[in-house]
């Protein structure tokens, strides 16, 4: 089965707060979407206070789709984030954002866009706990899948055959199938989940491939 992640990305905490509390009774993590406006156009609801009143259960997974996710690392592990994963765009040295998430004993991943070529994150994937590839241009939800992830797909698992392979992006009922039987293990899931009338539902849907 596929884990699914229900995706939130937000100008406003109020409606952060109101989409995690409607999936976390049936979810194991939540994926928190921050974009800078630098790295990547959009800009999102950016301050990681707010996050420590979030109740756990579920866990929350960080993507940061900013410049130098290194430097803020710290406050958003203190706001209780149990997962970061930094886009390798943003990233100055891999090794040194790889170290500062894991010494903080959080689970650690790096992020391609979709015009991200595999090879710029090979010798890093062994040693990460997830590997995320977007299936869309990075910033805006609501896009449609690029088919291109699957054979980036392909690409990871030739260089590693375990390690999570997390897809972003256009994910619905029919692209679920596809990056599943491309090898993914886990996908993101925002415009598909949060406009059903039943999310529960939506994300059983997606579960069920893998």
């Amino acid at each position: 089965m596929l884990d699914v992640l229900p995706g939130i990305l937000e100008q406003d905490f109020a409606k952060i707060q109101r989409k995690y509390n409607i999936v976390a009774p049936f979810v194991d993590f939540v994926h928190i979407d921050i974009v800078d406006g630098v790295l990547f156009d959009n800009t999102t609801f950016d301050d990681p206070e707010p996050f420590s009143k979030l109740k756990s259960p579920p866990k929350k997974e960080l993507h940061m789709m900013v410049e130098r996710p290194q430097d803020i690392v710290d406050i958003w592990i203190e706001a209780g984030f149990d997962r970061l994963i930094g886009h390798i765009e943003g990233i100055q040295d891999a090794e040194s954002f790889i170290d500062a998430v894991s010494l903080q004993s959080a689970e650690v991943g790096l992020a391609l866009d979709i015009d991200t070529p595999v090879s710029v994150i090979k010798e890093y994937i062994d040693i990460v706990d997830v590997v995320l590839l977007m299936a869309i241009e990075t910033g805006f939800s609501g896009q449609e899948f690029d088919h291109r992830v699957l054979n980036k797909i392909h690409e990871v698992r030739e260089i590693n055959d375990i390690v999570p392979i997390e897809i972003d992006g256009g994910i619905n009922h029919d692209t679920a199938e596809l990056v599943a039987e491309a090898g993914a293990t886990r996908v993101v899931s925002t415009s598909y989940v949060f406009g059903a009338e039943n999310p529960e539902e939506a994300i059983r849907k997606l579960a069920r491939f893998g």
